[in-house]
């Protein structure tokens, strides 16, 4: 597919390079963002924990049923090891493992059966659902408000639930607005997000729009949402 963005395309950053990406691998990305109440089913199995005041914490621009938020990549790539064990897969099959006390991809991660984090390459393949324009929609700023939450349709700067607008051809909903969403992608300790928030304009609001930060980062406009390779094995 075509991943990044024209010349012409309004509000386009440097880093958005046009080019033809090959995926090599089938995948499965989850229908929604991970929610805040999924994530402190998981927070709570925590040996060391200080559930209360995290509670407060990971609710804070928020609402229920909608995205967990102030979750650094560690925490996104931890959740994603737990869900794997709940679908009773062994250890083997998880995509992260321990090294010096940090998680890490490891390097046959792709064709595990484990849920991790989606690549850059496929978060914007799943998001664009075969448009080439700037929104999986079309480009039209007067139409974004029926597909992603944002700052000019928030009655107050949070997170809304999620699927509460409509979904992109592939059934997917709030790839675009809500809640950014870790990346698989780490470069030098800082790892790529996507997406778009609810505190955003419409300009990072785009299916090439990207954005990375050092992955300890919390904030209270980054999420994340399950991947997995399809692997018939």
């Amino acid at each position: 597919y075509v991943m990044g963005s024209s010349h012409t395309e309004t509000g386009r950053d440097e880093d958005e390079i046009l080019h033809v990406r090959t995926l090599e691998q089938s995948f499965a990305l989850a229908w929604q963002e991970v929610s805040v109440e999924e994530y402190e089913r998981f927070y709570q199995t925590l040996p060391v924990q200080d559930f209360p005041s995290r509670r407060s914490e990971l609710r804070k621009y928020t609402v229920s049923g909608g995205p967990v938020i102030n979750c650094t990549w560690q925490d996104a790539a931890q959740f994603c090891n737990w869900s794997s064990s709940l679908d009773d897969l062994p250890a083997s099959e998880w995509c992260y493992e321990d090294e010096k006390g940090e998680l890490v991809l490891k390097p046959n991660a792709f064709k595990l059966k484990g849920y991790r984090l989606p690549t850059e390459a496929e978060w914007e393949f799943a998001c664009r659902a075969g448009a080439v324009t700037s929104r999986y929609y079309g480009d039209s700023v007067a139409l974004l408000p029926h597909y992603a939450h944002f700052r000019s349709n928030s009655d107050v700067i949070a997170a809304t639930s999620c699927g509460k607008l409509r979904p992109n051809d592939l059934g997917l909903f709030d790839m675009l607005g809500n809640v950014m969403e870790w990346c698989e992608d780490l470069h030098h300790d800082h790892a790529r997000f996507r997406g778009g928030s609810f505190d955003d304009v419409p300009q990072y609001v785009r299916a090439a729009n990207r954005s990375r930060a050092p992955s300890s980062t919390r904030i209270y406009w980054l999420g994340f949402r399950l991947c997995r390779s399809w692997v018939t094995h």
